[in-house]
């Protein structure tokens, strides 16, 4: 049960922490307040913003789920090398940073890219969009990179629950289009070949792709 456990806090999070990003972008739009607080002042497509809504919940319930429930079923705990509960969360986000940056680059050769395009929609980042993505990419650059870190050092159940919540919230927050939240990965959107990771860009930094915005 403590991958669907997983599950069920990310999505709470998820679009919880979206509505509330929702809520802040009806009123900054409506009180004209973009120019103020947006990286890229223009009005939202809000057609737009109800279908990278379904396309994430499409993802949660056709695919996140049921690996929720393979991963219970077969419970990988690969448990490659031992960390102790002090330092398992800075191991986890190091181990999410490499995977996900990884995998979020080849994503970007022009073998993979199809698979990665619907992402590039969100010209405009937007909160909900987060996690938009095609099935392929959800898998394997969404999922896999954010849920194997924890088993591969066997870490506590409780800081599974803190990383999960962590990853969740940080991903919205880079999709926001806000000043200070996501400035660094809306530069990912408009140039696509700088600032592959998240939240610290660790492995940007190591390989020179990494771009703050002046």
């Amino acid at each position: 049960m403590k991958n669907f456990i997983i599950f069920c806090v990310h999505n709470i999070a998820y679009w919880l922490t979206s509505g509330i990003f929702l809520i802040a972008d009806k009123l900054v739009y409506n009180m004209n307040l973009e120019k103020k607080y947006k990286i890229q002042p223009r009005k939202i497509d809000w057609k737009k913003y109800k279908m990278f809504a379904m396309g994430v919940l499409k993802n949660e319930i056709f695919i996140s789920l049921p690996l929720s429930l393979l991963f219970d079923y077969y419970n990988p705990n690969l448990h490659l090398f031992t960390v102790s509960p002090l330092k398992q969360l800075p191991v986890i986000i190091i181990l999410h940073d490499f995977l996900f940056y990884h995998a979020h680059r080849a994503c970007h050769s022009k073998i993979l890219f199809k698979f990665h395009k619907q992402h590039h929609k969100l010209i405009i980042p937007v909160a909900v969009g987060g996690l938009y993505a095609s099935p392929f990419e959800h898998i394997f650059v969404n999922i896999l990179p954010a849920m194997l870190p924890p088993k591969i050092i066997g870490s506590e159940f409780y800081i599974e629950i803190i990383w999960i919540l962590i990853a969740t919230v940080n991903v919205i927050m880079a999709h926001s289009d806000y000043k200070k939240f996501s400035e660094n990965h809306d530069l990912h959107h408009t140039q696509k070949n700088v600032n592959f990771g998240l939240g610290f860009f660790i492995f940007d930094r190591l390989y020179g792709t990494y771009k703050p915005m002046i």
